[in-house]
């Protein structure tokens, strides 16, 4: 089972419980315990590029990163992992608004597959529920928009 299906069960199963309760940063990543490992790693953010594209029912998810990030951000993502397995333990973590709203959506029903490139990685979450490939969408394009906030904010040329 890929390790991304493992996290969306773990984190649908903490949304049902309450745990996302109240308003939150939509990218927080000094306090998700799943995004801050991207921020470990200097210059990881602004030499990795991050396309959330529509499909007709759902979204991919396109991350490519600069080579000589490459080993950073395979090692991120084990420590994303580790923090889903605690999720899966029972541990409360803090999770960001992406991620809630990821969970929330996930719960309604999607398919996913994700694949490692040879520069980084390749998403696929699509619905059969025409209404829930928009959410998709709509999730995605925050995202985006987030992410571009974020880059104009922080003064850096993050690709994300």
């Amino acid at each position: 089972m890929s390790k991304r299906i493992v996290f969306v069960m773990v984190a649908i199963v903490m949304a049902a419980s309450g745990v996302f309760a109240g308003e939150m940063a939509w990218y927080n990543p000094s306090k998700c315990a799943l995004c801050m490992s991207m921020t470990k790693v200097p210059g990881l953010m602004e030499a990795t590029d991050c396309e959330q594209l529509n499909l007709s029912n759902g979204i991919v998810c396109v991350t490519t990163v600069e080579d000589r990030y490459l080993k950073g951000y395979r090692e991120s993502h084990a420590k994303m992992m580790a923090a889903v397995a605690r999720l899966e333990k029972g541990e409360q973590v803090d999770l960001c608004g992406s991620c809630t709203a990821f969970g929330a959506i996930m719960q309604k029903g999607v398919m996913q597959e994700y694949k490692e490139t040879k520069r980084g990685d390749v998403w696929i979450v699509t619905s059969a529920t025409p209404a829930v490939a928009m959410e998709l969408q709509a999730w995605a394009k925050r995202n985006t928009d987030e992410m571009a906030k974020m880059k104009m904010a922080s003064g850096k040329a993050a690709k994300m």
